[in-house]
């Protein structure tokens, strides 16, 4: 960076630089006071990364200040234009990342996720789009000729606003369909990976289907509706790595791909996480769900959605779709190697699944 860009990084946050290092993908700030920074390009459209700013910012304001995020310059804007392109700002966090091994910071860990969708309350698509409509109005360098005479086409605010609540029946729906639609495929062609397909497949597409008829005879789109009308934040990508620890407290990091969707999804995906790497143990279920509950308290029809999402053979379809549309000769060997992976994983899953009866 020349020191035209320094400049204008130091006038945009009121900071004084004394040395920057460039890295593969970012630049470390050193401040002439200590502090340390990180400095970031945005790869996609500036408005994407403010939608994450005005959730995390949502968050703060409702007392949930445990978050690592973009500083704000001094136009209250969560990035900096530099040549043409934006730049995020980020205070480096004295710290480790989280140990789900060690069981104080999965205690931790467990209740600060139910602390964050606590504070994450109140953020609906309405609200979502009044704070994009307002702020990604005044980010200087997008193209106004885009949007007419200066306004924001509401469509396009609808995209920037990530909502996935009430699309699980629907997208199940297409993975089931995924799977049958492959084992007729497997059933023409019989190379290896065929046979070991339709081995099992049969099982897992029985699995699908019973998840897609209890979700929808059961109180999902009640939940949906309330949780829409309640508003909610869901990380979506709560794993150990973006969760610091250190001397000033624990940290959530990378909301990157936080979205309005309901809080128990984090939950299946963070038991998903943890119970892969402890074989399974159901001692290591019931903890998490305690020191969660602890905190936010899941109702009866909470915890069978949260069966449900368990239950489905996300990864199974996941494997099976990769081997289809990956064109690589390794692909074959390593996805059989994961077929028998995940089936190992089914037996172990069926106890865990049990402690919801």
């Amino acid at each position: 960076m020349t020191s035209d860009d320094v400049r204008i990084i130091e006038e945009a946050y009121g900071i004084k630089i004394d040395r920057l290092v460039q890295t593969r993908d970012a630049y470390n700030i050193t401040a002439k006071d200590a502090s340390k920074y990180i400095l970031r390009p945005i790869k996609g459209p500036p408005a994407r990364t403010y939608y994450t700013f005005i959730a995390v910012e949502h968050l703060k304001n409702n007392g949930f200040d445990n978050v690592c995020s973009y500083l704000k310059n001094k136009r209250d804007m969560p990035f900096v234009e530099i040549c043409g392109g934006f730049y995020t700002l980020t205070p480096v966090i004295q710290g480790c990342e989280m140990s789900f091994d060690n069981y104080k910071h999965l205690a931790a860990a467990s209740c600060m996720l139910g602390r964050m969708h606590i504070a994450s309350k109140g953020f609906t698509m309405e609200y979502a789009r009044e704070k994009m409509l307002k702020g990604v109005c005044s980010i200087e360098g997008l193209k106004m000729a885009e949007y007419g005479d200066g306004r924001l086409i509401e469509d396009k605010v609808n995209l920037w606003v990530r909502c996935s609540i009430g699309q699980t029946p629907n997208l199940f729906k297409k993975r089931l369909n995924d799977l049958v639609r492959y084992k007729k495929v497997a059933l023409r062609n019989r190379r290896k990976f065929e046979l070991e397909y339709l081995l099992v497949c049969d099982e897992y597409i029985a699995i699908a289907e019973r998840v897609i008829q209890e979700l929808e005879e059961s109180a999902y789109d009640v939940i949906v509706k309330e949780t829409c009308a309640e508003g909610t934040i869901c990380h979506r990508d709560y794993t150990a790595h973006n969760i610091i620890t250190g001397p000033m407290g624990d940290f959530v990091s990378n909301f990157d791909f936080c979205a309005i969707e309901l809080p128990v999804y984090d939950v299946a995906n963070f038991l998903r996480r943890k119970l892969r790497k402890s074989h399974w143990s159901i001692n290591d279920a019931k903890f998490i769900l305690e020191h969660y509950n602890s905190v936010m308290p899941m109702s009866k029809d909470e915890m069978h959605i949260l069966k449900l999402l368990l239950m489905f053979p996300q990864k199974f379809w996941r494997n099976v779709n990769r081997y289809y549309n990956s064109r690589k000769s390794w692909c074959e060997k390593s996805c059989i190697e994961k077929l028998k992976e995940i089936e190992e994983e089914r037996k172990s899953l069926e106890k865990i699944l049990s402690i919801f009866d």
